[in-house]
């Protein structure tokens, strides 16, 4: 009787675990590679705040945001925060050394993933850039915007560290 009992609780405790762990957005599961080809997934950033920066070489507001994005990633190097650009460019018409250099003109200071395909901005629902993406330690959106002005940073710097303490 007891082996029943402890096998029904088991059994219960599992059921009620699985309810309440969340399920991994499909975003997340996305592989997308960065400038030197190493493959990304959200997926492997758990457990750290995420800022998506979406941006291509021909934007203008994103030359505009993408220094204030590396301030922003300045802020938070020491701390369990990762930035990631998301490169939307079409590699017909721009190189990935033209990426990379426009990366540098532009100030942007985090690593790049490449997305020509837009398979993650379409998961995502970007509909225009730059376009800025928070994720939270269990990889759950928690911040989108379009634009940047300095302005705003100690706003998203609250928003940021609000997530830190979670």
């Amino acid at each position: 009787m007891f082996k029943k009992i402890h096998t029904k609780i088991l059994l219960l405790l599992c059921i009620l675990a699985c309810t309440h762990a969340q399920k991994l957005p499909k975003y997340a599961k996305i592989e997308l590679k960065d400038w030197s080809k190493k493959p990304h997934k959200l997926a492997n950033y758990l457990g750290k705040v995420v800022v998506l920066d979406y941006w291509a070489t021909w934007c203008e507001p994103c030359k505009e945001a993408a220094p204030l994005v590396s301030q922003l990633e300045l802020a938070y190097r020491e701390k369990p925060v990762v930035f990631l650009g998301v490169n939307t460019d079409d590699p017909k018409m721009v190189s990935v050394y033209q990426v990379k250099k426009k990366a540098n003109e532009f100030g942007i200071t985090y690593n790049s993933l490449l997305d020509p395909k837009q398979v993650l901005v379409q998961a995502m629902g970007v509909n225009a850039q730059p376009a800025l993406i928070f994720l939270d330690k269990q990889g759950q959106v928690f911040h989108k915007q379009y634009g940047l002005s300095a302005d705003q940073l100690p706003g998203l710097q609250k928003k940021i560290d609000s997530k830190l303490k979670e």
